[in-house]
């Protein structure tokens, strides 16, 4: 171990130069903010009905491709994109339309799947917006995982609108769902749903339970899916940071991060047609965005096996490697 942390110390000198421990890095052993652990207490948050729930039906629109990859947990078409758009550019062009990361983006891949997919008489296309509501419940530095998702309808001959006029019609469905009252009405949700199943006896009433009231199971589905985490705080490891990518399961999903000089799109699918990412490269050239795009990527996610049914007792999830992981 003291050769593997010389080395490389040594390694990282050579290429940065000296190199000053970030202050605000936490070592092992260092104590823990209480904050960290927060978990609010939903009878404590206020009752108030939400100004504007989102009531619609679930975008049916390139399912297929879901469906027979959930169906089959240990598919192997799972792809990436690594795509980055510098920061200068993009940002102007957000301000420049009034527009946000999440409302822009959403805008682009309402052009990429419309060229994409074929129209089919009484479906619409949505967009999923990933919202980080903890400041909503009293938890800013909890590292619990208080995610819900915001939606975006839009019908198809909204196609030919610009992508300022898309943008505009995300950000006003993104305020709307944003509001506190939909969080408390989300989190009150989520929290009946884990007591009810963590009151189950065994494993295979809490699968069945599970399956009758996992919120996540009943949201609405949509097209296509932005996540972005938003400006993180790097600290002083800000300066060695070239990038940064987030690796999920999703199809025609958009996992963001922000760099200082760029941010780091992770464009997903699950299968080999490109074409999905093609059309997605070719609204930001016109509309004059400056891009990277890699090469296709394996997407290498471990497998997760549960105890079966059969074994109550066994409630640890182990975790393998995928077979596809690298040896």
């Amino acid at each position: 171990m003291y050769w593997v942390k010389t080395t490389l110390f040594q390694y990282l000198t050579k290429k940065y130069g000296e190199i000053a421990p970030p202050k605000d890095l936490k070592a092992v052993g260092s104590p823990v903010d209480e904050a960290e652990y927060a978990f609010a207490d939903p009878d404590s948050l206020p009752m108030d009905d939400p100004l504007k729930r989102y009531e619609e039906k679930d975008s049916l629109v390139g399912m297929g491709q879901d469906y027979l990859y959930f169906l089959n947990p240990f598919a192997d078409d799972v792809y990436y994109y690594q795509v980055e758009l510098e920061s200068e550019p993009f940002m102007d062009y957000a301000r420049k339309i009034d527009g946000t990361p999440n409302s822009v983006l959403a805008a682009i891949m309402l052009k990429t799947t419309t060229r994409y997919f074929t129209k089919r008489p009484g479906q619409h296309i949505s967009a999923k917006i990933a919202d980080d509501y903890r400041k909503d419940i009293g938890c800013d530095k909890s590292y619990r995982d208080f995610v819900r998702f915001l939606h975006v309808k839009y019908e198809w001959e909204m196609e030919e609108e610009s992508v300022e006029k898309l943008s505009q019609r995300a950000r006003g469905a993104i305020l709307l769902q944003m509001q506190p009252e939909n969080s408390y009405e989300w989190y009150r949700a989520v929290v009946d749903a884990q007591k009810k199943i963590d009151s189950q006896p065994d494993l295979r009433s809490k699968i069945k339970c599970a399956k009758k009231y996992s919120i996540y199971r009943s949201d609405t589905r949509d097209t296509y899916m932005v996540s972005y985490v938003g400006r993180t705080d790097w600290g002083g490891m800000a300066k060695y940071i070239r990038s940064a990518y987030t690796i999920t399961d999703g199809n025609l999903m958009l996992e963001v991060n922000a760099l200082p000089d760029k941010f780091c799109v992770t464009f997903q699918l699950l299968s080999k047609d490109r074409k999905p990412l093609d059309r997605f490269c070719e609204v930001l050239r016109e509309e004059g965005l400056p891009f990277t795009v890699s090469d296709r990527q394996i997407r290498y996610m471990p497998d997760l096996e549960l105890p079966k049914p059969e074994k109550p007792a066994q409630l640890t999830t182990a975790a393998r490697p995928s077979k596809n992981w690298p040896r």
